[in-house]
C-alpha cells in the first residue's frame, strides 16, 4: 500500500468522485524499441477503453511502492492482460521480469487538466452571468464560488460515463 499525506488522499478521493476511476491488473510485457527511446506504454485498445483512456492520454503504473505515469497508445497485438512497458519504465519500477504484474490506472490530473479550458470557459462564464444577475459583488462571488464545483462536475460527465 502506497502511502500518502492526507491532502493528496483527499485530493485523490475528490478526483475519483469527479472524474471516476478504474484499475487493472495487468502482465508486463516486451514492447517495441521505439517506445523504450519515448517511454510509450502500450496497450490493447479493448484495455484502454475498458480504462477510460484514449491515444496519448496518461496512465499511472503501480508496483509494489513505486509508480509512474507515462503515456498510452494501442497496440492490437497485445492481449487485454497485458500491458507493454519500455525498458526504463521497469527499471524505475525496480522489476525483475516482464512477467510481473502492475497495476494500471488512468491519470485522473492529467483528465483534469485536459479539461481545463472548457472548466475555465464554464466558471468565467458562470460568474459573468451571476454578476450581471445579483447587483452585490461579494454576493455574486460567494455564488459564483459555490456554483463552480458543480459546473466541473457536469464537465466531467463524459469522462465518469468512460468508466461505468
Amino acid at each position: 500500500m502506497i502511502r500518502r499525506p492526507l491532502p493528496a488522499k483527499l485530493w485523490n478521493r475528490l478526483l475519483e468522485h469527479m472524474i471516476g476511476t478504474a484499475e487493472f491488473d495487468l502482465k508486463v510485457t516486451w514492447t517495441q524499441d521505439t517506445d523504450d527511446r519515448n517511454n510509450i506504454a502500450r496497450l490493447n485498445p479493448d484495455m484502454m477503453t475498458l480504462l477510460g483512456v484514449g491515444e496519448n492520454d496518461k496512465i499511472i503504473i503501480r508496483y509494489g511502492r513505486d509508480s509512474l505515469s507515462l503515456r498510452v497508445l494501442n497496440c492490437e497485438t497485445l492481449d487485454s492482460g497485458q500491458i507493454g512497458l519500455p525498458a526504463p519504465a521497469r527499471l524505475k519500477l525496480g522489476m525483475n521480469s516482464v512477467n510481473d504484474v502492475v497495476t494500471v490506472g488512468r491519470n485522473m490530473n492529467h483528465i483534469l487538466s485536459k479539461y481545463s479550458q472548457v472548466q475555465a470557459m464554464t466558471i468565467l462564464g458562470t460568474l459573468l452571468a451571476v454578476s450581471e444577475v445579483l447587483p452585490d459583488v461579494w454576493t455574486s462571488l460567494a455564488v459564483s464560488a459555490l456554483a463552480a464545483p458543480v459546473l466541473v462536475y457536469f464537465v466531467l460527465r463524459e469522462e465518469r460515463e468512460k468508466v461505468r
